[in-house]
């Protein structure tokens, strides 16, 4: 389903997305592996990059069929040939570096590889939900079934980061410190970043609690005016039903905060697909519940150009 984000206007407000899946995110060439690219990413160049949907892989049901998590009951061979057949068909050579996401505001660095490693083996035990890496063929990875993936290029400092944005995440503004990290310690110019937001569940069906609500206050009191679009009662709910109840714009709030970190909206492109909305496509743990697989959003540095953009 193509979904119509609640963040939009003109004249100098937060500017419509305006993307649709045909020509905002090109699908893979293999006929049974389908995934997505940021135009803005595949511009760039120096890069391999996808969003991968739950096609083309060996997993079987509830997890099929491209799983990309075993935490959830899928076997590991599953997972580790569906990783083959997508780091084959993408012309990756590296094993994939995997964080164990927990929902927080933990960023992994990497900028010193081993070469006698396959990958940073210290990465591979960190608690974290961003990485950043200055360093050209590692495969950066985040994992989601309903969470925002997000992925950031400098290429003028030619540093790379990947970002998994939950709610959780989000309210401790995640995206925000991970464009802060890149220029702290990469020196990059946040105006220099692209961004690109994967498959996410859409404020179609994102239905939160005041728990929720109440862990973005600091931003809700520092901007009402753009914060308030993020969060709206449910035209679906009944006027008792709404109390208490909102639904939520994540890739809004996401948008928001990287804005304020500095990289401008004209360099920020938006998949338009909900997770939740999209059955058959996305992995989605509100819409499935805990049995279900996970997608991936991966990006390398690859200024030799093998492989795809």
């Amino acid at each position: 389903m193509n979904i119509q984000l609640k963040l939009s206007g003109s004249g100098g407000g937060v500017p419509c997305y305006g993307l649709e899946a045909g020509s905002a995110f090109g699908s893979g060439n293999r006929p049974s592996l389908q995934f997505f690219r940021s135009p803005l990413l595949a511009n760039a160049g120096g890069l391999i990059h996808a969003f991968t949907t739950c096609t083309g892989g060996v997993s079987p049901p509830p997890y099929n069929s491209l799983n990309l998590s075993s935490k959830t009951g899928d076997s590991d061979e599953n997972v580790s040939e569906n990783l083959r057949i997508l780091t084959a068909e993408l012309g990756i050579e590296r094993a994939p570096l995997f964080m164990d996401q927990v929902h927080g505001d933990n960023i992994l660095i990497i900028d010193d590889l081993n070469p006698k490693d396959s990958m940073a083996v210290s990465a591979l035990a960190s608690s974290a939900d961003a990485a950043i890496t200055s360093c050209e063929g590692v495969p950066l990875v985040v994992i989601t079934a309903d969470c925002l993936p997000i992925l950031l290029y400098d290429a003028a400092r030619s540093v790379a980061a990947v970002v998994h944005a939950g709610w959780k995440g989000t309210s401790l503004n995640i995206a925000g410190k991970t464009v802060a990290a890149m220029t702290k310690r990469f020196g990059c110019k946040p105006a220099d970043i692209i961004a690109a937001m994967g498959p996410f569940i859409g404020p179609c069906c994102y239905e939160v609690d005041e728990r929720v609500v109440s862990s973005f206050e600091s931003f809700i009191k520092a901007r009402p005016d753009v914060w308030s679009k993020v969060f709206s009662p449910s035209e679906a709910l009944s006027a008792a039903e709404k109390a208490g109840r909102w639904m939520f714009d994540l890739a809004g709030a996401n948008l928001l905060q990287l804005n304020t970190a500095g990289i401008p909206y004209s360099n920020v492109s938006l998949s338009p697909y909900c997770t939740c909305c999209s059955d058959g496509l996305f992995y989605s743990h509100r819409r499935d519940g805990e049995k279900t697989g996970r997608q991936g959003a991966i990006l390398m540095i690859n200024k030799n150009g093998h492989g795809m953009g």
